[in-house]
């Protein structure tokens, strides 16, 4: 029987070589690797659906935050707006009568750069709703109306399906971005109304409570939040600052809508 000396190397080469894993061992290796390759490839999918509402949220942390300067976003119309423009329109008793120019049924928020048609009185019902949402924003039918007393809640998608039909899909996308203090415009029946944000909160979507009449005129806008889910929704309430809200027509009262619209 021919014997084999082993020599140093062989000995080196035997103890520092990488072993087979057994069978435990590489089961163990594939029950983690799984779970990370899923969350990868969702993550992934997410990200290629709510692209535009994603970029358009990191490019304003860019401009605003990182380099400070102006956020010079184009808006739905192909037109931009100086938030400067309305720098003294936050004190009723300060505002001039130059207030920038606005279309019929649209609203401007300069502080994001968002301008967009409002379709108004559209009842709350889903297939209307998301039919509706395809041209702008909506108001829903049964708050107040701009001029009346109560409150005008209007509506708009923060993200959608890329294949959804609609010019409008991401409209709302930086409304998490308004501070309080910032404007609203709104062109109503060829009237211009101002409102000044109060207040700034997310609910649950069954908190209807956001859509009920205000004893003072004020505005809510809504969309749904985190982006590119409706597991919450965000609301900015706004108070009327222009016209002088004592001049406003009595509101409809307490409206009966059972549930928040659904955007995304």
């Amino acid at each position: 029987m021919k014997k084999h000396i082993l020599t140093e190397d062989d000995l080196v080469e035997i103890f520092t070589s990488p072993g087979k894993p057994g069978k435990k061992e590489a089961r163990r290796r594939r029950y983690f690797l799984y779970p990370l390759v899923l969350v990868a490839f969702y993550a992934s999918v997410f990200v290629a659906i709510n692209f535009n509402s994603i970029y358009s949220n990191l490019r304003f942390w860019y401009f605003t935050e990182y380099k400070n300067e102006p956020f010079n976003e184009l808006t739905a119309d192909g037109n931009q707006t100086d938030p400067s423009a309305y720098a003294n329109h936050g004190n009723p008793e300060r505002i001039s009568p130059n207030i920038p120019h606005l279309e019929n049924s649209h609203l401007r928020i300069p502080s994001i750069n968002v301008t967009a048609p409002i379709t108004w009185e559209i009842e709350n019902q889903p297939g209307i709703v998301k039919s509706n949402l395809q041209n702008g924003l909506i108001h829903i039918k049964g708050t107040a109306l701009p001029g009346s007393n109560g409150n005008v809640f209007v509506t708009g998608h923060s993200s959608d399906l890329p294949w959804a039909k609609g010019n409008y899909k991401t409209v709302f996308a930086l409304l998490g971005h308004v501070v309080i203090g910032d404007v609203v415009h709104i062109n109503y029946q060829d009237k211009d109304y101002l409102y000044k944000v109060s207040e700034i909160k997310t609910v649950q979507p069954t908190d209807v409570s956001v859509m009920q009449s205000t004893e003072n005129p004020s505005l809510s806008l809504m969309t749904c939040t985190p982006v590119g889910t409706t597991l919450r929704r965000l609301v900015v309430i706004s108070k009327q600052v222009y016209p002088d809200p004592t001049n406003n027509q009595p509101g409809p009262g307490q409206n009966h809508n059972a549930q928040l619209p659904k955007t995304r």
